[in-house]
């Protein structure tokens, strides 16, 4: 452990710790592991939904707080899919008052946590874009006017 932490100090300027898989995408492999534990194929499609949403939602350009919310809503919207695939497969079938309660309790904070996770990137975008409006126009204040006085000598 010691070595590790040595060499990532000794190459910082490298970035080495970016490489490493995220736990957002850890626990996405995890998730579809454990669902389509015999269906390799059902898990390369959704990685691959997964990357596409990410994707969508402007992921390899986004600041990196952005980019930790985006893969939080992408995390957020296959656990509830999931969560939904589970409740349909278990109330389609006979099922007692309480394993219904259950599940719909499931569905419904699955769904609880995905529209939170969209709010929140939302809102971190709004108030992104406020600040970046407010930066140019404090710079474009400060700014010396040069079109006014070129107006002004033309005028003269």
């Amino acid at each position: 452990m010691t070595e590790l932490k040595q060499m990532l100090s000794d190459h910082d300027d490298l970035k080495l710790w970016q490489g490493v898989v995220s736990i957002a995408r850890l626990s996405e492999a995890t998730l579809l592991g454990l669902t389509f534990i015999k269906q390799k194929g059902l898990i390369a499609v959704w990685e691959k939904r997964q990357a596409e949403m990410r994707r969508e939602l402007g992921y390899d350009a986004a600041p990196h707080a952005e980019r930790f919310l985006i893969s939080h809503v992408a995390l957020c919207w296959l656990r509830l899919m999931i969560t939904e695939y589970q409740h349909t497969s278990h109330l389609t079938s006979e099922h007692s008052f309480k394993s219904g309660m259950y599940w719909d309790k499931r569905l419904t904070e699955a769904q609880k946590r995905y529209t939170r996770a969209v709010e929140t990137l939302a809102k971190v975008r709004t108030l992104s874009a406020a600040t970046r409006l407010l930066e140019t126009r404090t710079a474009a204040a400060s700014s010396p006017r040069v079109v006014n006085r070129a107006r002004l000598l033309e005028a003269g």
